[in-house]
């Protein structure tokens, strides 16, 4: 009579699973690391769409101002229509300058993701100018340089930041870790 043995278990994590074609799949990425992924994205959201509008929101409010006082130094000036649009095409071409870097924080987003150390590498690198950027525009945002409600400034900031330092967490929890060391080799 033959004897029932039990099932061997699996490991818990492999490196690489070979599939009945024999093409190598690798394993779903461990919650931290999609986790980083989706603050990543998140933070480039934020930055390069969120803050443009946030900016738009005060134009009015700033064309205004500096009007009232070009008026107030030189009465002749002509009216203020003119140069409104130049006013409002600044969060244009702030959004469009802010494509360049945010290409770089998805591209180490997607290479984190697919499990290559060098993306936890080239992120860790980019969040110090990123939060400095982020730490920046809040300045402007806050010492009236920038007419944008205080509230709004402080809502785009908590979350931006917020983001960035989860991200940064989540990248290096040992589980993160384990699987760049495993996926990455």
């Amino acid at each position: 009579m033959s004897e029932i043995l039990p099932r061997p278990t699996p490991p818990a994590v492999e490196s690489v699973v070979e599939s009945p074609a024999g093409s190598a799949v690798r394993p779903d990425p461990p919650a931290a690391i999609v986790l980083a992924f989706r603050c990543w994205l998140a933070g480039v959201v934020l930055v390069v769409l969120a803050l443009p509008v946030l900016l738009l929101t005060g134009m009015g409010e700033l064309t205004a101002d500096v009007w009232r006082r070009v008026h107030l130094a030189d009465p002749e000036v002509p009216d203020q229509a003119h140069s409104d649009f130049g006013f409002f095409l600044l969060p244009v071409v702030l959004l469009v300058l802010l494509l360049v870097p945010a290409w770089f924080f998805v591209a180490g987003a997607m290479r984190l993701r697919e499990g290559n150390p060098a993306g936890r590498t080239a992120l860790a690198g980019l969040a110090v100018p990123g939060l400095a950027f982020v730490l920046g525009s809040a300045w402007s945002l806050f010492s009236g340089v920038v007419f944008v409600a205080r509230s709004a400034a402080v809502v785009w900031t908590a979350s931006t930041a917020g983001v960035t330092v989860v991200a940064l967490v989540a990248m290096y929890r040992p589980s993160a870790s384990e699987y760049l060391r495993e996926v990455g080799e």
